[in-house]
């Protein structure tokens, strides 16, 4: 993978992780802002792949596992204890401080999607919730977990048994979402076709790593720029009912963005090159 091509992984991740956090944050401007965490899911399935596409044994198995456990766990359980202690000792309603313990021990089993998923909508407001956020962490385990299952199921008759996995997945997501919206937009099996996009980008962007033009990459990440920025101005915020249509339009052009990767004068002329990588890498510190 040349450093073209992580460099654009780079900003797609930087992206990601601005979107969110400004979301988050409150900002009108970003009210759209949570379709980042689809640009994340993608990303994750195209990086699992290729971690996994040259070696495949036992050995790499449980560096997999290691390496993963290291670099998400820690951090991910010392916001979760410290997002308790501050409860502790700051919060006065005990109602609120039952609403952090439950929170805390759905996020200390890698299931705080599935605690969300037991209450009201992502997008609801009557119940106090600092540790939201982390909803999209425990998918992202979640996957992790499973990921070795699945490149091996995968590993022969490759197009077949993704075309089969991405679409009840993805059926399912739509599905759900006239049903109810909340486990079409909590649970890993509604989500995975995400990351199963990734996996397929990973897949196939070899074989057009020496297309001549990066056009179709570089204009679909200015799209995905200029598409959040014309949500941002609607003036009525959709919310359950219409967001899967939102999501699938990012997911496409994120695919593009991955296979056909962005112009090399695009990258080095983005006036924000150096603090999007900058976010980049410390991508996982910053949503935590």
């Amino acid at each position: 993978m040349n450093t073209n091509r992580l460099i654009h992984l780079d900003f797609l991740r930087a992206l990601a992780i601005i979107l969110v956090l400004f979301f988050h944050l409150g900002f009108d401007f970003f009210k759209y802002g949570f379709l980042g965490v689809d640009i994340f899911f993608i990303l994750s399935g195209f990086l699992m792949y290729k971690y996994f596409q040259t070696e495949f044994n036992n050995k790499s198995v449980f560096k997999y596992y290691l390496n993963r456990a290291f670099r998400v766990i820690p951090l991910y359980l010392i916001a979760n204890l410290i997002v308790l202690l501050i409860a502790f000792f700051y919060l006065i309603s005990p109602h609120e401080f039952y609403l952090i313990i439950k929170h805390y021990l759905f996020s200390s089993y890698f299931l705080p999607n599935v605690g969300y998923w037991s209450e009201e909508s992502y997008f609801g407001s009557t119940i106090f919730k600092p540790l939201l956020n982390f909803w999209s962490l425990g998918v992202e385990i979640q996957f992790y977990l499973i990921f070795p299952l699945i490149f091996l199921f995968i590993k022969n008759r490759f197009n077949t048994k993704m075309f089969i996995l991405i679409f009840l997945s993805l059926t399912g997501y739509v599905l759900f979402n006239s049903i109810s919206p909340k486990t079409s937009f909590f649970l890993l099996p509604t989500r995975l076709w995400e990351f199963l996009l990734g996996i397929y980008c990973a897949k196939y962007f070899k074989k057009l790593n020496n297309f001549k033009t990066n056009i179709f990459g570089s204009i679909s990440f200015i799209f995905i720029i200029l598409f959040l920025i014309f949500l941002s101005f609607e003036q009525f915020y959709i919310l359950e009912k219409n967001f899967y249509l939102f999501t699938i339009i990012i997911a496409i052009f994120t695919s593009v963005i991955l296979i056909f990767g962005i112009n090399k004068s695009l990258i080095e002329n983005f006036l924000l090159k150096k603090i999007f990588l900058t976010i980049s890498k410390y991508s996982y510190s910053l949503y935590v």
